[in-house]
């Protein structure tokens, strides 16, 4: 393996498992797992498996990463473990190199609007095809159900008779899902930024509405901080003048900074500014007003809101398996989202509600052209195991309305976190609480700070 070589903590190993685990006998495959060992082993109380969410993300490297990022003292009395699932990193993977982002032709730009998308449509259904029927075993295998069994199959390499768990993102789906399978087998769960029950292709008009609401909420603090910006002094009128903006941009655009700092203003550079996160509301508030004033932006980086590839991780593997698997899971999981024009016409009577959300013209329905019909979905339960999920209030990926519906489904305590972070638990004060959670198994329902949103006054905006 390829490994950090500061990191002299994790040990390494592969594990045989089924790759049908209704022929059990059958075909085997590799699963990469590590472990950091608890730092204090006269406290040791268990293990505690980890995922970072994606699907798809490396898990392998991720104890080692929470142990350097502020829950070392859950390391101290926990063996950290993690896993790359099947399909990607050190994990045995189907080899899709059609799916490497730079071997996607790009389109022209004249190519617009709903041409554009059916285009892209095609040439990503096709490539991803084509790397399913390489393997059509392992590709039909890629199931949320199947990792879970992998899951226990760790569980029982390791002689645990029980494991405890921590995921993020898709990692919540994951965890509800072994959780409901082998409840007994868990000792404690925490979930972050919970995914829908099932897959969020079931529900994408709920992320549309949260983003075109977090929009709202920073034009009304753009409106409460006119002497800076001078868009306006009401949140509506703000709005109005942000999007006529980023109108213009697109009929005009223009180039800005040279060599590697060159970048293109234009509508998709302002509308990525108009979905921010609030920590980055200041920054993004003064590039978009000295893009109206004609300004060069002192900040240009359309990177300030990551674009929701994925449940939200933007970080394509370079052989193309993170495109398959981001893919395939929801694919053989889901039945939603399979019909291009179907999908098309529901987001253009969209674009009155969320002009915001809608405007990249976006449409996910690559599963059209998987050739495998979904799997029955996992049938979800309450158990009786510890449970804490944990829930961002104004989080535009995995939305707080999908925590409270897999509580309802689930059972567990509720916390939510009054930010727009995806899994940032870790990163601000309230991670006491989850600490607290595998340390006592105190759960925690309510609500604690997150990440701050930002004020002028902290990023020194330029004074108009």
């Amino acid at each position: 393996m390829d490994w950090d070589e500061e990191d002299r903590t994790s040990e390494c190993a592969m594990l045989k498992v089924p790759l049908d685990y209704t022929k059990p006998a059958g075909r085997q495959i590799e699963i990469a797992v590590s472990r950091v060992r608890a730092a204090e082993p006269e406290k040791r109380r268990g293990v505690l498996l980890v995922n970072p969410g994606g699907p798809g993300l490396q898990g392998t490297s991720f104890p080692h990463q929470l142990s350097q990022e502020g829950l070392d003292p859950v390391g101290r009395e926990y063996d950290l473990v993690g896993f790359d699932i099947r399909g990607v990193v050190h994990s045995d993977k189907i080899g899709c190199p059609e799916l490497d982002p730079a071997s996607i032709p790009r389109l022209p730009p004249e190519i617009t609007g709903k041409e554009r998308a059916k285009r892209l449509d095609e040439e990503v259904g096709t490539r991803l095809r084509t790397c399913a029927l390489r393997d059509p075993g392992f590709a039909r295998a890629m199931t949320t159900q199947n990792i879970a069994r992998d899951m226990d199959r760790i569980r029982q390499a390791l002689g645990e008779k029980k494991i405890s768990y921590m995921g993020f993102s898709w990692g919540t789906g994951l965890g509800a899902v072994y959780r409901s399978m082998y409840d007994r087998h868990v000792d404690r769960m925490l979930l972050e930024s919970v995914l829908y029950p099932g897959q969020p292709q079931d529900r994408p008009d709920d992320r549309l509405a949260a983003v075109e609401a977090r929009f709202h909420d920073f034009a009304a603090w753009i409106a409460r901080n006119d002497r800076t910006y001078r868009f306006g002094t009401s949140g509506p009128g703000v709005a109005r003048a942000l999007i006529a903006l980023r109108d213009e941009l697109a009929k005009h655009p223009r180039e800005v900074g040279s060599g590697d700092t060159r970048q293109r203003l234009d509508g998709d550079w302002a509308n990525i500014m108009l979905g921010s996160l609030g920590a980055d509301w200041a920054k993004a508030a003064r590039a978009l007003a000295a893009a109206r004033d004609g300004r060069d932006p002192e900040l240009v980086d359309a990177r300030l809101a990551p674009a929701p590839v994925g449940q939200g991780f933007e970080d394509p593997y370079q052989d193309g398996e993170m495109g398959f698997v981001l893919s395939a899971i929801p694919c053989n999981d889901s039945r939603g989202a399979r019909n291009f024009e179907e999908e098309w016409a529901h987001r253009e009577s969209l674009k009155g509600r969320y002009p915001v959300a809608t405007y990249d013209n976006g449409v996910n329905t690559e599963c059209s052209h998987w050739p495998f019909p979904a799997h029955p979905p996992a049938e979800l339960s309450k158990g009786i195991s510890a449970l804490q999920l944990v829930g961002h209030a104004y989080e535009t990926n995995t939305v707080i309305a999908w925590a409270k519906e897999m509580q309802h489904r689930i059972g567990g305590s509720l916390l939510t976190v009054e930010d727009d972070a995806h899994s940032g638990l870790r990163h601000v004060p309230c991670k006491e609480k989850a600490i607290a959670f595998f340390l006592d198994g105190r759960t925690h329902n309510g609500t604690c700070e997150g990440v701050p949103v930002a004020t002028p006054d902290t990023q020194h905006p330029e004074s108009p």
